[in-house]
């Protein structure tokens, strides 16, 4: 009796750790559904274009830290409401500033065009992206592009995914973005020799 006892057991309790397992694996992954159509971004055919672009008053070099959590946005043109994800970058290098003060030493809050959100007690994030954009990952180092928006008191990524540029070659997810759109790869391309980064 003992032993029908310790087999079920451990058979339960096999059973729950593998159940663990699966859904810890199955609740890490992203799912993407596009809330705006990419015809709607801004496309600039160069760099010299997206550098000089009225609204871009601030570009820098920074690492992406982990702490970042969703804002709701109203549109200053428009009663439209959304979700935007509010994230801490810690300036590594102002290369562009527009006279706002920014303190190198602290880290830059900054919005991005894409929003994520937990899918409950079903397993994984339903990430919802603006104009190509995905979530900066944490750790990684990019080169952003942005603009200054007064009603939010924060710096927008400018441009969609073509304000942002991952320079440690560590961002698989944008990796997607260079394969399928051939001017944000050039542009990208432009980035890294300009700044004499690598890959």
């Amino acid at each position: 009796m003992n032993r029908r006892i310790s087999v079920t057991l451990l058979a339960t309790l096999s059973l729950c750790l593998i159940i663990t397992i699966a859904y810890s694996i199955a609740d890490k992954k992203v799912t993407v559904k596009p809330v705006h159509a990419s015809t709607w971004q801004i496309q600039h055919k160069n760099l010299e274009e997206l550098e000089s672009a009225r609204d871009v008053g601030l570009i820098i070099e920074g690492t992406v830290t982990n702490n970042t959590n969703p804002r709701k946005i109203e549109s200053q043109n428009s009663p439209v409401k959304y979700t935007a994800m509010l994230t801490e970058i810690k300036i590594d290098k102002i290369i562009k500033s527009d006279g706002k003060v920014v303190d190198q030493s602290k880290p830059l809050l900054i919005l991005e065009p894409t929003y994520i959100e937990d899918n409950g007690l079903m397993p994984g994030k339903t990430e919802y992206p603006m104009f190509n954009y995905y979530k900066a990952s944490p750790g990684n180092k990019y080169i952003f592009y942005l603009s200054w928006d007064e009603k939010q008191q924060a710096y927008w990524v400018y441009a969609g995914s073509q304000g942002r540029y991952n320079i440690d070659g560590k961002d698989q997810r944008e990796k997607e973005i260079e394969t399928t759109q051939e001017n944000y790869r050039n542009l990208k391309i432009s980035v890294l020799e300009k700044y004499r980064l690598t890959k």
